[in-house]
């Protein structure tokens, strides 16, 4: 419900939209039920904003221009992508984790983005997610 329509080019706005929601309402419910032990508090606090960004980004798209053709993969929100890429090299690449490691992985990759803001010379970040869109600037 997450990724799905960040990746799909087939889907419609409205079931990107739809897709988005399930996955909020879901989290919402597994956080609620299980807190930080489900996940840290700061990284619930990133995919309600991010799901807020998408939100504002297709209502500021379609009140532009109600005809124009939305794509969610444009909208970009650099930490998430960096921490999902943190998360899948912790996994070993493997696309498909369960709750239980998804959670240990996530761990790691918050405390090795923590290493990387002491020693930020330490890190290279891939070129493409330094892409900045000026309409967009406004990231929660």
């Amino acid at each position: 419900a997450l990724l799905e329509p960040f990746v799909n080019p087939n889907y419609t706005i409205s079931e990107q939209i739809v897709s988005l929601v399930k996955f909020v309402h879901i989290l919402y419910a597994l956080f609620k039920k299980h807190e930080t032990a489900f996940m840290p508090s700061h990284l619930y606090t990133d995919f309600q904003c991010m799901f807020q960004a998408a939100i504002d980004f297709v209502a500021k798209t379609k009140e532009l221009d109600p005809e124009c053709h939305v794509l969610l993969c444009l909208l970009g929100d650099d930490i998430l992508e960096q921490l999902f890429g943190q998360v899948c090299m912790a996994g070993g690449h493997s696309p498909n984790v369960a709750p239980d490691e998804f959670c240990y992985c996530a761990a790691a990759a918050i405390h090795v983005g923590n290493i990387f803001q002491s020693y930020p010379h330490w890190e290279q970040t891939p070129h493409w997610l330094m892409l900045k869109h000026s309409s967009d600037i406004d990231h929660l």
